[in-house]
């Protein structure tokens, strides 16, 4: 379980940073400001660290968890509940690993080997990209 729990983190924070450099390329480059680039190369986060005051970071931190905290919510919660309220008996889901198979690491080796096929395939940023630009569109009419 600790490698599922893992391994979808790693997924959240993918369509985090893919959410966000989609928005930048979307949106005028003055509206996420406040949100670090990280392919900015003037950022120099251990010299922010030491110089700027104990109260910037304090409010870097609480706005980081604002935002992070909204988009778990959105992207976690609730489609959880969606499902949850379409099909209640869905939950709680029951892992049983009681087959040989649970022995081997053969999520590890799926991610490791489906997952770069699948995004190559898929193309996350191009679709998330057409999402966003047409939700901003029917939003603003």
């Amino acid at each position: 379980f600790t490698l599922i729990h893992w391994t979808l983190g790693i997924i959240y924070m993918f369509l985090v940073s893919n959410s966000v450099s989609v928005l930048r390329e979307i949106l005028k480059p003055e509206f996420l400001t406040f949100l670090r680039d990280p392919a900015d190369p003037n950022i120099n986060p251990f010299r922010e660290l030491f110089e700027d005051p104990f109260s910037r970071h304090v409010r870097k931190i609480v706005l980081g968890s604002v935002i992070y905290g909204s988009l778990a919510m959105v992207m976690v919660y609730v489609p959880t509940q969606l499902v949850w309220s379409v099909f209640p008996q869905s939950f709680p889901i029951v892992v049983k690993l009681l087959d040989p198979l649970s022995e081997l690491p053969i999520h590890l080796l799926m991610i490791h080997f489906g997952l770069p096929l699948t995004l190559d395939y898929l193309r996350p940023k191009r679709v998330l990209r057409w999402a966003i630009q047409g939700w901003l569109r029917w939003s603003c009419r």
